[in-house]
């Protein structure tokens, strides 16, 4: 049934070529089975949060891609300047830091960035910044919230201004 409502889609909406319509309708249709897999095993995995079941890192994995898909489709929703999605998105990632450490925090920052990324089209500065809030206040968690949080606002001041090409030398 997908393959050819992307056929018909191609064929009548976008007036592909026969053969271009047969490949990208293929390459969608293989693309979705393994979201189709992730998506379900995270509901799947949802479903144990009322017991006293340990996950393992790939269902936690799961869980955050979930939650990151979830996250993305918020939007551009802007109060006052600023970002819903990006506190929610932070939000997340610090506590999923905060409890399992820096490597489940940059696991789920990146997963974050990946998605998020690609909804706002800059996937780089998002990976980066999600993933870097991850594994900072996974590793400073021992510390304490206020000194994790400050290293990661430290951290972030450093990266922004590296990312915009400001060098030590032009300051």
């Amino acid at each position: 049934i997908t393959i050819l409502s992307y056929l018909v889609y191609g064929a009548l909406v976008k007036q592909y070529d026969l053969n271009i319509n047969i490949l990208i309708a293929l390459v969608n249709v293989i693309i979705i089975m393994p979201i189709y897999y992730v998506i379900k095993y995270g509901i799947n995995c949802l479903k144990e949060l009322d017991t006293n079941y340990f996950f393992s890192t790939e269902e936690i994995i799961s869980i955050g891609i979930l939650t990151s898909l979830a996250i993305a489709g918020i939007g551009n929703i802007n109060i006052l300047g600023v970002s819903i999605r990006a506190i929610f998105a932070y939000a997340v990632i610090l506590v999923v830091a905060f409890i399992g450490g820096g490597a489940y925090g940059a696991a789920i920052g990146v997963s974050m960035g990946v998605i998020i990324g690609i909804s706002s089209g800059n996937m780089m500065e998002s990976v980066a910044f999600y993933g870097l809030a991850g594994l900072i206040s996974g590793i400073f968690k021992d510390t304490g919230k206020i000194f994790g949080f400050l290293a990661y606002i430290i951290m972030y001041v450093a990266l922004a201004l590296s990312s915009v090409g400001l060098e030590p030398n032009n300051i």
